[in-house]
Order: structure tokens, then sequence, then C-alpha cells
């Protein structure tokens, strides 16, 4: 029977094509409009990994004394930095307590890098090797650079799948070597596109082209961080800046079970209670990897009211569905009221109408889904200043699905109800 009803509702559609072609439309653009919204606003907080639950920013707790609402991005960054980094003793101290199972030191800088006279200068993200095992970061070619090599400060780097395409056009680079500073360093390995993932180890959480090198390098290199909280008074001198309290590495810790974690909030609650001289200080952080996006960089207010709005469109396009679905089943009147006549029940003439809603929401939501894909390519090509490109994933992808169906079945209730309950006689007398 259920067949028989989709049967009809095809044949509808099919006997008032403009009438149909107008309804798909309305609802595809309303939840094209939703659909790119919520993949704009989740792009900003999508987990970047599986184990991020295990995954921890460690910083001292403090926070900004101004009020970053209504800020720009670029300021809000700026205002958070001090209070998201630590010296680089610190990092290192905090780095090496026994419940740590894994630990990775980071920071962003800029260096001028040469491939066959070709010159550019580049994003530099000097870490430990075990970033690319904490985030979960794929190899296309090659891997990370060895424990040895990193203790050793060997001239080996890694790049991402934007640099390899700048520097090598998207070929297999690894054993190239790349000139910074006037030395070779070899590429050891490049990492798979990723262009839904958020780099949140990175502070800005920039989507720019970059390249990875051994954290302790930053120190022949004179690679000056992006970010820099000066805590006291010394020379410019790389040495002075390794000795200092100044504040330009991020640390994340991997702790597995709750007693490690528990272990190591003690230590470091300890560690800021010495900091402080013993005097009561702000509680420090450990931070799961999206609390600590969340905390570091909040989603825009713009991308939030273009939420808002979308829903009211998509709110909107489901009540203009509604009403043109009543225009439609009202001008079947006669034909649906000789089936009751004839026997059809209520509640089978509901099914029926509410099938062809349903059938209407089902293709405008792919006809949506291949608008919000289609716009999103040419949002990433205008807006530059965004922490991922955005892009649908697998939940987005349901969950258009499942907003496009339910607002169908929103728009077409009223319409069913109304003609399952009117009475057949006043239709087959009018006709």
């Amino acid at each position: 029977m259920l067949f028989f009803y989709l049967r009809r509702a095809v044949r509808s559609l099919r006997r008032t094509p403009v009438m149909s072609a107008v309804m798909i439309v309305d609802m595809a653009l309303g939840l094209a409009i939703w659909t790119i919204a919520y993949t704009a606003v989740s792009s900003h907080t999508r987990d970047p990994i599986r184990t991020s639950g295990r995954i921890f920013h460690v910083d001292w707790g403090t926070a900004p004394a101004v009020e970053l609402r209504g800020v720009d991005r670029y300021q809000q960054v700026l205002a958070h930095a001090p209070h998201m980094l630590l010296s680089y003793r610190d990092a290192a101290r905090l780095s090496r307590h026994e419940a740590v199972a894994r630990s990775t030191r980071t920071f962003t800088s800029r260096l001028a890098v040469s491939v066959q006279q070709q010159h550019v200068e580049t994003a530099a993200r000097f870490c430990t090797r075990d970033l690319f095992a904490l985030f979960e970061l794929p190899f296309r070619h090659g891997g990370a650079w060895d424990a040895a090599g990193e203790r050793a400060l060997a001239p080996e780097i890694v790049l991402d799948d934007a640099s390899n395409r700048l520097l090598f056009d998207g070929e297999n680079s690894v054993g190239r070597i790349v000139e910074i500073d006037g030395q070779g360093y070899r590429v050891r390995g490049v990492l798979a596109a990723m262009p839904e993932r958020v780099r949140a180890y990175d502070f800005a959480l920039t989507t720019a082209p970059a390249i990875y090198l051994p954290f302790e390098l930053f120190v022949p290199l004179g690679a000056r961080p992006d970010y820099l909280a000066r805590r006291s008074l010394h020379g410019s001198s790389m040495a002075e800046l390794v000795i200092s309290n100044d504040a330009f590495v991020q640390l994340w810790v991997q702790l597995d079970s709750a007693p490690q974690r528990a272990r190591f909030e003690t230590f470091l609650q300890s560690e800021a209670r010495k900091r402080h001289g013993g005097q009561r200080a702000a509680r420090a952080r450990l931070q799961p990897v999206a609390s600590w996006m969340a905390a570091s960089v909040p989603v825009p207010s713009g991308f939030l009211v273009f939420q808002v709005c979308a829903f009211i469109a998509l709110l909107a396009c489901s009540v203009n569905l509604s009403r043109l679905l009543i225009v439609k089943f009202q001008s079947r009147a006669p034909e649906l009221a000789l089936q009751r006549a004839v026997g059809a029940t209520r509640a089978s003439v509901f099914v029926q109408h509410m099938l062809e809603a349903v059938l209407v929401a089902l293709l405008a939501t792919e006809l949506a889904l291949a608008i919000a894909a289609l716009s999103l390519v040419g949002i990433n090509a205008i807006v530059p200043d965004r922490p991922a490109y955005f892009a649908l994933d697998l939940e987005g992808v349901w969950l258009a699905c499942a907003m496009g169906l339910g607002a169908g079945v929103l728009a077409g209730v009223l319409p069913a109800l109304r003609m399952c309950q009117a009475a057949p006689a006043t239709f087959l007398r009018s006709s």
C-alpha cells in the first residue's frame, strides 16, 4: 500500500511540473543557506582529532583583563596569546612529568625558504616530533623525523600539502632539499591534504601553507615567534630568550587515564603556586582540544548571526512550501473526494499527502547539498581569514538531510490534515 501511495505522489509531482519545480527550488535554497551557515560555524568548532579526550593544552589559567566582545578576530588572538603560552623553561619542565604519555611543544614563526632559485616566505611551525602523532596528521609521503635526528638537530623538515604544491608542484618531494638561511634542509615527509581539519596546534588557526621543523632548531635559525609575551627585560639574542620568562610556547600533553590526569593536574597547580611565590594565583588549566579552541578564538559573532538568519530563512521556506502544498492539494480536491466516497480512509489520505511533501523535501535536500557544496568552494576562494577550508563533512550532510526532512514534514502536516478532514460531499457537489 505504501508503494502505491508513493507512486501516486510521484505522479502528482509530474502532473504539475512547474509548481513542483518551484516547491523543490524554494525548499532547496532555504536548506542550502542553512547548510552553508552551519558549515561555516562548525568549521571553527570541529574537533580535529578522534582521541581529543586524552589531549590537553596546558597554560597558567590567566585571562585577558579587557572586554573582547565586538573586537575583530585578529585582535582577539593577540589578546589571548599571552595567556595561552608558556616560557621555554616552563614548557620543558611540565612536559617531563611522569604522568605524561606523550607531549609536544610548538610555536609558529616565519622563514624565507629557497628551492631552485624560487624564494618564498612561509609560515614555519617548530615542534617536537610527537605533534604529528598527537594530532593524527596523516602523511602522503615519508614521515616525521626520528628521535635521534631531533636530539642531534638534524636539518630535516616536513611539508604540508599546500607548501609541497607551492615548492614542488605537488610531487613526492621526500629527499629533496630546501634551503633555509643558507643551509640545506632535507624533506623528510609530506602531509596529506586535510581540508576539513582545524589546525588547533597553531594558535592563529590559519590555513596558510607551512613547513614543520624540529623544535630546537629555532635557536640556530634565530626564528622569532609570531606570538611573544614579554615577561622580563633581556637582550635580543636567542640564548637570552630561551632562559627568560617570556612566553611563546604552546604545550600539549597526552594523559591516558583519569589518575594520570589527576596526578598531572596536582603537579601543575603546585608549579603554579611556586611560580607566584606561594601567593594565590589563577588556577592553571588543562583544556581539551575543543575547549581550548573555543576559549582561544571564539566563533566570530557575524557567523552566529548568519546561522540564526539562515535558520529563520529555512523556516520561512518551510512555511512557503506549506502554502504551495495547500494550493496544489486543493486543486485535486474533487479527485480526493471521490477516493473518500469509494472507501478511502482519512488516514490513507493523510499518508498520501504527507508522502508527497516528504518526496519534495528529499528532492530539495539533494539539490540543496549540491548548491551548498558549490557555494562553499566559492566562499573558500573569497574568505581568506578562516580556520579551515569550509567543506561539508559526513556529520553536516546527515544533519542537512535531517533538517530537510524535518522541514518537509513540518510543511506537509497542515495541508495533509486539511485535506483528510474536509467533507467529501462539498467537493463532489462543486465538481
